[in-house]
């Protein structure tokens, strides 16, 4: 009785905070992972290029000035001067380590001329890498699998960084401000299809 209790005073004030902050509180984890994973290639890389030459828009130019003013994140400017595009790409794909991760995702955010078109393709790519050494990090959806423990505090990524998919969106996500595309642990493939071609009609009114 005493452990609900204090179960109990913990959610009650997880919930109060949520009211006031952005703390989103996640479902008790259940330790179960159901979601199915899935690669649905696609190397049409030319058809999600940047334009050569276009004007940022509004959420994109706030993301960059909200970059520039904050000291923390988890994706502020910090990777290896060694870092290049295929590095990036393969740490994407098939990393692990969390700050690795990180680095990757924050090259690709400060080069993103060279990784846009890569980064969309990578949408369909819903392979669970998994991630270690992620500290305090919460991702909800890998609090109810059991695949992150909850805290009670940390830094929150909304996007399934477990996943190539997710890592992507990540990128894409910072780099635009946009957040038309959540990859979450349970995205299908109809989702990818849809998201995708979300990213394409942003491209097309650049």
């Amino acid at each position: 009785m005493k452990n609900v209790l204090v179960l109990f005073f913990i959610l009650s004030f997880a919930y109060s905070k949520a009211q006031d902050s952005t703390l989103i509180i996640p479902e008790i984890p259940t330790g179960v992972d159901n979601n199915t994973y899935f690669v649905i290639a696609d190397t049409n890389y030319t058809l999600y290029r940047l334009p050569e030459s276009f004007t940022k828009p509004q959420a994109w130019v706030k993301q960059d000035e909200r970059r520039a003013n904050s000291y923390v994140g988890y994706f502020n400017k910090h990777y290896p001067d060694s870092m290049n595009l295929e590095i990036a790409l393969s740490l994407i794909d098939s990393a692990q380590q969390f700050n690795q991760v990180r680095e990757a995702i924050c090259w690709c955010i400060y080069n993103y001329e060279e990784a846009f078109q890569y980064l969309v393709p990578r949408l369909s790519y819903k392979t669970k890498i998994g991630l270690k050494n992620t500290a305090d990090l919460i991702i909800g959806g890998r609090i109810h699998t059991g695949d992150l423990r909850f805290y009670g505090h940390g830094g929150m990524i909304r996007e399934d960084l477990f996943t190539v998919a997710g890592r992507a969106s990540a990128a894409l996500i910072e780099i635009t401000g946009e957040e038309f595309a959540l990859v979450h642990p349970d995205l299908t493939k109809e989702e990818t299809f849809r998201f995708k071609q979300l990213w394409l009609e942003y491209l097309g009114k650049l």
